[in-house]
């Protein structure tokens, strides 16, 4: 029997990050995006969708962690197993090349105590320390809390524009790197 490799790619006061893998549990990720119906409506472009099935589940997992240029996270409690949350990102993306972060989700559980500005910072810091410059993001139009999140955390807007999926979004944008520091 092999054990599985490391998984822990970064920590914070309170949460672990994991790289997703073969041994994610689908299950424990499945009720995460199911407890945040409003964003599977939005994420579907309001088709009548407000939950998802196992399959796909594995379907964001296989496309985010298939990609070369891109990673998937796991967000756990600090000693807990399973996921309360997810985190996916590209560096670069192909269109712009600047670093994207495509889906954040937290379990709606875990919202609202500042664990989705933990995940954030955490990826951001992951992104510099590999030398990009400024990441990104696109918020759906359709959820203004979104676009004030990221606000919060210092991204400003950049334009709206139409996603791969042709819905509405704002791409917002943060630097990362001051002036004089090495970037991409």
């Amino acid at each position: 029997m092999t054990t599985p490799a490391p998984t822990l790619v970064s920590q914070t006061a309170r949460l672990e990050l994991h790289r997703a893998s073969d041994h994610t549990d689908v299950d424990a990720l499945l009720e995460v995006f199911n407890s945040n119906p409003e964003w599977i409506a939005t994420t579907n472009d309001f088709a009548g969708q407000t939950s998802y099935d196992r399959s796909d589940v594995e379907m964001f997992l296989w496309q985010a962690t298939m990609r070369e240029d891109g990673a998937c996270l796991e967000a756990r409690i600090a000693g807990q197993k399973g996921p309360v949350g997810v985190v996916a990102w590209i560096a670069p993306h192909p269109r712009d090349r600047c670093s994207w972060i495509g889906c954040i989700v937290l379990h709606a559980d875990h919202q609202r105590r500042g664990l989705g500005s933990e995940v954030f910072l955490a990826v951001e810091q992951l992104l510099a320390a590999a030398g990009w410059e400024r990441v990104r993001a696109s918020p759906p139009l359709a959820r203004p809390s979104a676009q004030a999140f990221l606000e919060s955390l210092g991204y400003t807007p950049v334009e709206e524009r139409l996603d791969q999926d042709k819905r509405r979004c704002m791409v917002m944008e943060k630097l990362l790197i001051g002036e004089g520091e090495k970037a991409r």
